[in-house]
């Protein structure tokens, strides 16, 4: 059987640092950010009914999807972002149940997978994990890294943070809590000492499984 698990946490926390790291060593990471870009293609199902309720102004110059503008009109207006949000998450959610699937038939190292979920708890995706880790800063640092990788201004960053459901309260309802607010090579070993617990946790839950057979 498959083991998977949710990665998720706050934007610009290090989820996928912590997910580049471990592909390092050689596990299955999804990513649903391109899983996303994928069923907002053009011609598909999303592609289709994001541009009947938002119209050419969220297309790009070759007429495909320009998801920096999407996110631009949807992120502060709850209202557009839960119509977004109920055109795709049901797509990425089908995707992503899919590509699980064949990873449980086709293995995966050590019949582990993760998958970088930003919006896990906000999409009740929790059932379809094993095990969730959640990656999380301080909000100044989050800021601080929302401003120089988007190049966006404070009052921008602490609205676009305070979007999404806290980091509080997004650790408490994971298994495993890491930590993101000192230097790169910390977080990193930080990351590789995770894997080796949830290596250990598997091992073990593979012993029980074998019990109950």
């Amino acid at each position: 059987m498959l083991f998977t698990i949710g990665v998720t946490g706050g934007i610009a926390c290090g989820k996928t640092t912590f997910l580049r790291r471990i592909e390092k060593r050689g596990y299955e990471c999804i990513y649903l950010d391109e899983i996303t870009g994928h069923i907002l293609k053009k011609g598909s199902l999303a592609y289709n009914a994001v541009v009947s309720r938002w119209g050419a102004k969220v297309l790009n110059e070759v007429g495909e999807i320009d998801r920096p503008t999407l996110r631009n009109i949807v992120i502060f207006d709850k209202t557009k972002k839960r119509a977004l949000e109920a055109i795709t998450h049901p797509l990425i959610y089908e995707k992503l149940d899919n590509l699980l699937k064949e990873r449980a038939k086709t293995g995966t190292k050590d019949n582990i997978a993760f998958v970088e979920a930003p919006l896990l708890f906000e999409a009740k995706w929790e059932a379809l994990f094993d095990l969730i880790v959640c990656i999380v800063s301080g909000r100044r640092i989050q800021q601080e890294r929302l401003i120089k990788r988007n190049k966006i201004p404070l009052t921008v960053a602490e609205r676009w943070a305070g979007s999404q459901l806290p980091n509080e309260e997004k650790a408490r309802r994971s298994d495993i809590v890491i930590e993101n607010n000192g230097q790169l090579m910390e977080f990193l070993g930080n990351a590789d000492n995770c894997l080796d617990r949830i290596l250990t946790m598997t091992k073990e839950t593979a012993k029980e499984r074998v019990k109950l057979h």
